[in-house]
């Protein structure tokens, strides 16, 4: 016959076990540029589109002031087209600009190849534009950090099935300041950055975390399990 502390021991491994299932776990990707999602290196100048596609992330970007629309990899650390406003590294250049961050993710202003595709002198907008990350899944959270932000009018937008969610502007660093933004609280599938003038873009990272069982949830099945016992008890006491 099963006594009531055995009650008491099963109730609670289900109640912990019920806990720990719904312990949230998430799940991050980043996008540095610096590598694409199989960990291939990405090049200076190198079109920025499709390298994320492995981890359902898919990159488009419009510039308004040019008959192109491209992205692509800007070295931040060996920066060229006379960009210094995009360089990063230790000196501490910019305000909050601290870090060596490698490639930047920039709208190309210029259009002239390498042999190879690439762009040959990697330069950043200065009329600005959007750059666009459509994924095939729903994430909840994230970061990103934007390289010369010296503008009060550079803005994120966050989309679920095209539905407007959340907006967000960056803050005025000023010129090689960056500003590195933490987001979470609401679902999304695209997120858009419009950049009124140049800028870049690193370490964008999205998380997804699960819902939560609730604790309503695990208590039903606290009852359940203890109701059950109780019933066992009852029959082989008869």
């Amino acid at each position: 016959m099963i006594g009531y502390p055995r009650l008491c021991t099963i109730s609670a491994g289900v109640l912990g076990g019920l806990f720990l299932i719904a312990a949230p776990q998430a799940q991050a990707i980043t996008m540095d540029f610096d590598t694409d999602a199989m960990g291939n290196p990405i090049r200076k100048g190198q079109i920025i589109d499709n390298e994320y596609a492995n981890w359902g992330v898919n990159i488009e970007v419009d510039n308004p002031n040019k008959n192109f629309d491209i992205g692509t990899a800007f070295d931040s650390l060996n920066y060229s087209g006379g960009d210094n406003d995009l360089r990063t590294d230790s000196r501490r250049y910019g305000r909050n600009n601290n870090v060596e961050r490698g490639n930047l993710l920039i709208i190309a202003e210029r259009n002239e190849r390498t042999r190879d595709g690439r762009i040959r002198h990697p330069d950043d907008e200065a009329g600005g534009g959007s750059i666009t990350f459509s994924m095939d899944r729903v994430y909840n959270g994230g970061s990103m950090a934007y390289v010369d932000t010296d503008e009060n009018r550079n803005y994120v937008s966050f989309f679920l099935a095209n539905v407007p969610v959340y907006t967000h502007y960056f803050r005025n660093m000023g010129d090689n300041g960056v500003d590195e933004y933490l987001f979470d609280g609401f679902d999304f599938d695209k997120i858009v950055v419009n950049m009124h003038a140049s800028g870049g873009l690193d370490a964008v990272t999205l998380s997804a975390i699960p819902e939560p069982v609730t604790t309503s949830l695990a208590a039903m099945g606290l009852v359940a399990v203890s109701m059950s016992v109780m019933r066992r008890r009852g029959a082989e006491a008869s």
